[in-house]
């Protein structure tokens, strides 16, 4: 780019940077399938690590499915970690646990499905697996 002040020419480099997704939610614009995935991902583990925590603080009881929201909200950043990417829609579906939990790392706790031909698993030991349908 070059420009003209009191006379003299100016030029200036101009760089095209890629927009990070934080930029695209910000400006509500869509993210690919694949940000998608990778944000919703992240989203399961933060969400994970907080159901963990609440069961540690409540004798190792997970929160109930009538107000689980409500109950892991002070271990969470925010509550859009329940919605899908750049909405306030909620589409974490949650599996209220019951009784003894004999194998955590293979009972599914709760679940992402915006759609695509994969979901996104969170089990009751916090680890996050995406799966075809």
């Amino acid at each position: 780019m070059a420009y003209v002040s009191q006379g003299r020419v100016f030029v200036a480099e101009s760089v095209w940077t890629p927009l990070t997704v934080s930029d695209k939610l910000e400006a509500g614009l869509p993210l690919t399938e694949e940000e998608e995935k990778d944000v919703l991902t992240a989203n399961a583990k933060q969400l994970g690590v907080a159901m963990n925590m609440y069961a540690c603080d409540n004798d190792d009881k997970f929160p109930p499915g009538d107000t689980y929201m409500q109950d892991i909200l002070s271990y969470l950043p925010n509550e859009s970690l329940f919605n899908r990417p750049g909405t306030n829609q909620p589409v974490f579906q949650y599996f209220p646990l019951s009784g003894a939990n004999d194998s955590p790392a293979t009972t599914i706790m709760g679940m992402f499905d915006v759609g695509y031909q994969w979901k996104i698993i969170l089990y009751a030991d916090g680890h996050v697996q995406i799966v075809p349908k």
